[in-house]
């Protein structure tokens, strides 16, 4: 059998928001996890448990690869250390953001 796409189990196919990429990985959440795979070879890199809440939204940063942030339907944003799989940063919203984005210099 030959695999035509990849729609692994608990992707959120309703939400463009939760799907990232960057030049060399893309990144998706399942409902509350962050899934990041290697372009060169197509394969899992990093799963992250990442929120406690529905992930609503992630980016990459772009001035480093290493950086993804996160927002969950509970307004928590947090900035992940991929390859560490460490929180580097979070933060509660007034609310929950419809999309995400870094500035352009990675601020």
């Amino acid at each position: 059998m030959r695999q035509l796409r990849l729609v692994p189990s608990g992707v959120q196919g309703w939400s463009k928001n939760t799907i990232a990429a960057t030049t060399d990985a893309f990144a998706y959440s399942s409902t509350m996890a962050l899934h990041i795979f290697r372009l060169q070879d197509m394969t899992l890199h990093k799963m992250i448990a990442a929120h406690e809440h529905t992930v609503v939204a992630i980016a990459w940063c772009p001035v480093n690869s290493n950086l993804l942030a996160s927002c969950s339907a509970n307004t928590r944003v947090t900035v992940w250390d991929i390859e560490n799989e460490e929180e580097r940063f979070s933060t509660k919203l007034d609310a929950a953001p419809l999309a995400m984005d870094w500035a352009s210099s990675g601020d």
